[in-house]
């Protein structure tokens, strides 16, 4: 009579010790789920524009009805209080939004009342800087350092690392410069190029040809003979060149004259408000930007089809004073450097054998950091050295409040060819000033930033609007953590971690007002460079 009471008893503890188990192993992946948030990989939410376009914060978008170019400009989250904050599902807006394409105004049924999107969703490492030092040009989350009687320090930022201890980093023309001796001269100062990973993260559009515009006036109604008005590339007269659609019905710059020559030069002038090769951003167009700097970092991209003739192909960037020159023949490359004043009077910098055949060839000519190069399908064929073409920074000072516009030109001789794809793009701007004009307080050529021990220098992709160290005005003393930094600086035990992935990019929200973003776009996640 005993045996059914002993196997029941059984069975009771093995019950017991199931439900014992599968306890163990809840709180065990609950440990190392926290663990890992904690120590390993964390997600972030970026709440502002300050990282624009990289990074999206709160924002309206934009399809231009001109040229059906696609933008999104900034919207500024209300706070509810000293951290939260309000994003409304609509919003009303009383200024005037641009495509940064074609310069057409949105029109008021657009953009008076847009929707609202969230920012990105980010992941972040918040391991590997134990175990290697922060990188120039890296994406970093930190405590920030500013607001402390607002934050307590708790606060998470998302910049780009530009300064390491034991620098200088002054802001100038654009760039950023470092120099290592306690007492720099204008010498010492080395201007900082970015790795080709991250400068592809950064090119800002400023035309694109296969965007073409329909020829909308003003006030929205269609009129094609309007349509030239939105094109910037403007051909020279009787020269060969003219713009017309290829067999795809996009935008192309087609050349014909087997016997001569004729040129086609951007116009920076061209639609309405245009703000073509200074440092204007789209993105800031709410509330706005009113303080632009001409910008001097190009990149010319195309693809270039030669059909008949031996003649050349030539491209020119020019950046303040110089003037660089690609000249592109059947079985060469050949760059050249003169001046805006004198372009007939070249030096030659380079001469590349390569052949050209009549297969569509793609073409990237840039002026970036100081350094002209020319890819063709990908693969460079020049660059120039800093012996060949390098700042002269007392120069640079000296130009500070009166930069000269660059100019962008093509032109070809004895050949029928085709240019099409052709879009022209500029590098991120990192200024001296607000949106508005006003000065920062450091970072510039009159007060450069010298890093301490543990200290780091970090700005937005978004220069214009962003509240990084350059405006910071709070020092941090902590002396139960060994902390003394001075204001403007990102102290080394203030680091969370680099940003490595957009998982959520600028999710969608349904239809009510509160209701949370719960559609990514997922063409939009990506790795954060």
């Amino acid at each position: 009579m005993t045996q059914p009471n002993d196997q029941n008893t059984a069975r009771g503890k093995d019950r017991h010790s199931g439900h014992k188990e599968t306890f163990d192993q809840i709180v065990l992946m609950l440990i190392l789920a926290f663990s890992f948030r904690v120590f390993v990989v964390e997600a972030f939410v970026i709440p502002t524009g300050s990282m624009a376009p990289t990074l999206m914060g709160a924002h309206s978008r934009y399809v231009c009805d001109n040229c059906g170019y696609h933008y999104d400009v900034n919207f500024p989250p209300q706070r509810t209080s000293s951290t939260d904050i309000s994003i409304p599902r609509m919003a009303g807006v009383e200024h005037k939004v641009f495509c940064p394409n074609c310069g057409y105004r949105a029109q008021d049924d657009q953009a008076l009342n847009p929707r609202i999107y969230y920012g990105d969703r980010i992941l972040v490492n918040k391991f590997i800087y134990l175990l290697q030092a922060p990188k120039r040009w890296d994406v970093i989350v930190f405590k920030t350092p500013s607001e402390p009687q607002t934050y307590h320090y708790s606060q998470a930022y998302i910049k780009r690392l530009v300064g390491k201890p034991g620098e200088q980093i002054m802001i100038l023309d654009g760039d950023i410069y470092v120099a290592t001796k306690p007492n720099p001269v204008n010498s010492d100062w080395q201007i900082q190029t970015k790795p080709d990973h991250v400068q592809n993260a950064l090119w800002r559009i400023i035309n694109d040809t296969d965007h073409a515009p329909l020829g909308l006036t003003p006030a929205g109604s269609l009129d094609p003979m309007t349509a030239q008005d939105y094109i910037p590339w403007k051909p020279s007269e009787d020269g060969g060149w003219k713009v017309s659609r290829d067999a795809t019905g996009a935008r192309a710059l087609l050349f014909s004259n087997p016997n001569g020559e004729g040129s086609v030069r951007f116009d920076p002038s061209v639609g309405h408000a245009k703000r073509s090769l200074t440092d204007f951003v789209a993105y800031d167009q709410y509330p706005g930007q009113g303080f632009l700097s001409p910008v001097g970092d190009l990149k010319l991209s195309f693809f270039y089809t030669r059909s008949a003739g031996g003649g050349p192909l030539e491209l020119s960037l020019s950046r303040n004073h110089d003037l660089f020159i690609a000249r592109i023949e059947a079985d060469h490359v050949k760059l050249f450097r003169a001046t805006l004043g004198n372009p007939a009077q070249r030096t030659l910098l380079a001469d590349v054998p390569h052949r050209f055949g009549n297969a569509p060839v793609r073409i990237d000519f840039m002026n970036l950091d100081f350094r002209v190069r020319l890819l063709a399908d990908g693969k460079e064929l020049f660059a120039t050295t800093p012996a060949q073409y390098a700042p002269d920074v007392a120069q640079l000072k000296a130009q500070f409040t009166r930069p000269v516009l660059a100019s962008v030109g093509i032109s070809a001789q004895s050949q029928v060819c085709s240019i099409t794809h052709l879009s022209l793009w500029r590098d991120i701007y990192y200024t001296n000033a607000t949106a508005d004009g006003s000065p920062v307080y450091r970072g510039t050529p009159n007060n450069p930033v010298k890093l301490g021990p543990g200290e780091y220098f970090a700005l937005g992709d978004n220069s214009p609007l962003s509240g990084d160290g350059r405006l910071w005005r709070e020092s941090v003393f902590l002396p139960a953590e060994d902390i003394d930094a001075q204001a403007g600086v990102v102290p080394e035990r203030f680091l969370l971690g680099k940003a490595v992935m957009v998982y959520w990019p600028a999710g969608y929200r349904l239809y009510l007002d509160d209701a949370p973003d719960l559609i990514p776009n997922f063409g939009e996640m990506r790795f954060i460079h």
